[in-house]
């Protein structure tokens, strides 16, 4: 997919255009149009490609992540609740896929070098994870997070103006919990800033 990405202050993963990695988050116009299509949040976006134009090779997920899942899932979902005052939902099915598969059902090109780090499917209420996730990375954890707070929305027939408006509060929860982790720059630690979020979460007309 050709979509428009927001530059300033979002060209971060763990630095500023210096890791190996950058995290980066659609505009607006571009992220509705994908989650409109392809019926997904994608909010949380990995640029993994190489100088030479390569794609990028990235860890094995440690054993066990399916068992951290287990534990996971629900205290995450606790959390959601406690902060919402939303009902707890089922517990989504959690499906692990390959970077290819995932750039898929997000609609891209499979050579266009984006890496997701997780996303949300709202027709199946299903939440994808690239193979590579890891239960011991806090940044990956909160990807997870991210898309639980989707599920619980989508569960309590939470209706906005459009897509987008989804990522506030999906994003200031994200955010919330890594504080409560003891990071000290979750901004810095996802790559985002709050004009980045702004950009994602408004509507096409600004609402």
């Amino acid at each position: 997919m050709r979509a428009r990405y927001v530059v300033a202050a979002i060209i971060i993963l763990l630095g500023v255009g210096i890791k190996p990695t950058s995290f980066v988050a659609l505009s607006s116009e571009a992220a509705a149009r994908a989650k409109t299509a392809a019926g997904v949040d994608v909010s949380q976006v990995d640029r993994s490609r190489t100088p030479a134009g390569e794609q990028r090779q990235t860890p094995s997920p440690i054993s066990g992540g399916d068992h951290a899942l287990n534990a996971l899932v629900p205290a995450y979902i606790a959390w959601i609740v406690a902060q919402t005052g939303l009902s707890a939902p089922e517990h989504p099915p959690i499906r692990f896929a390959t970077l290819t598969e995932m750039a898929m059902r997000y609609g891209s090109p499979e050579n266009n070098g984006l890496e997701l780090q997780a996303l949300y499917n709202r027709t199946e209420g299903a939440i994808y994870l690239p193979r590579q996730w890891r239960p011991d990375d806090l940044r990956q954890k909160s990807a997870l997070l991210h898309e639980l707070v989707h599920h619980v929305q989508r569960s309590n027939n939470m209706e906005l103006p459009c897509l987008a408006a989804y990522e506030r509060q999906a994003y200031d929860l994200q955010i919330k919990w890594l504080r409560e982790q003891g990071v000290d720059d979750p901004y810095a630690l996802i790559g985002i800033n709050g004009l980045g979020i702004y950009i994602v979460s408004v509507c096409r007309d600004g609402s």
